[in-house]
């Protein structure tokens, strides 16, 4: 397409405009618009509002689209798609378990690619098209996007120090965890290792139910951290090191209004590292530092 270039790559070969949620998994909600739409944003928890103070509304769901080549695209289906198409239906479609570390494993690598490329700066939100990029929240896109996850996903894999978890909301879920946040680094390295810390929080309404799941992605380059409510059993670790079976039916509640979009800032604190060296811990930097 004349005009575009590939998020990934940046070729302007046999570009097109693509699903970043693929059209399989929005036909969940398009094939009950006329009951359950019209649909709705939130944004940390608040309903998107009209210009006039009424809430925001589509009669169908928002869609999220990318520009990308046929090589990368092809990739990205290979690699991610068709491996999680079973398990994230049967998960989040059907309410049944995923019963074997493969199926967790799979969707969890689809979920994390999906929320990257959600995240990047050239991303279209149909659903939030008209909001300024510059107002920060956990659907902001990433604007200092790395290379390194451009180039990891192009390549069918998924960067380093991305971590992702699920919680599940719903009546009578618990409340959140005392819990200080945690403070996202912008960390260097002599060897050209390093980046700025993102999160990203995304929620879907499980069919059939007053229950949500929420995944949470978070980049942390070279920074190890840890998640304040995993204590609590109220979320799971899903990559890396994804569990060996997932059951969304038996998974501890958090109440809908939990805070959970607000656990990691990023702060925009720097910190340079020694050779071999990593960022540790969730507080403040210069409260963390290695001797």
């Amino acid at each position: 397409m004349v005009g575009r270039s590939c998020a990934l790559c940046g070729g302007t070969n046999n570009v097109t405009r693509e699903h970043v949620y693929p059209s399989w998994f929005l036909k969940r909600w398009d094939a009950t618009a006329a009951v359950d739409g019209p649909f709705s944003t939130k944004i940390n928890g608040v309903e998107l509002l009209r210009r006039d103070g009424a809430i925001a509304t589509n009669p169908r769901i928002g869609r999220v689209m990318l520009d990308l080549c046929q090589s990368a695209n092809g990739c990205l289906n290979t690699a991610f798609e068709l491996p999680a198409k079973d398990p994230v239906r049967r998960l989040l479609d059907e309410g049944s378990p995923l019963l074997s570390p493969d199926e967790v494993h799979h969707l969890a690598r689809w979920m994390v690619k999906t929320l990257l490329l959600a995240a990047h700066p050239a991303s279209e939100h149909t659903a939030f098209a008209s909001r300024r990029v510059n107002k920060k929240n956990t659907n902001s896109p990433w604007l200092d996007y790395s290379k390194k996850i451009a180039d990891a996903l192009e390549a069918g894999r998924l960067p380093d120090d991305a971590t992702l978890w699920v919680a599940v909301t719903g009546p009578n879920g618990q409340p959140d965890p005392d819990y200080e946040p945690v403070y996202l680094r912008h960390t260097t390295r002599a060897d050209d290792e390093g980046g700025t810390g993102h999160v990203r929080t995304t929620g879907f309404n499980l069919l059939g139910g007053d229950r949500m799941v929420l995944f949470q992605l978070v980049h942390h380059p070279l920074h190890d951290l840890t998640h304040p409510f995993r204590g609590t059993g109220t979320v799971t670790q899903l990559w890396p090191n994804a569990p060996a079976a997932l059951d969304l039916s038996t998974h501890r509640l958090l109440d809908h209004a939990t805070r959970l979009s607000h656990v990691f800032l990023e702060s925009g604190f720097s910190q340079g590292l020694r050779a071999g060296e990593r960022s540790v811990g969730n507080g403040l930097p210069w409260m963390q530092w290695n001797p």
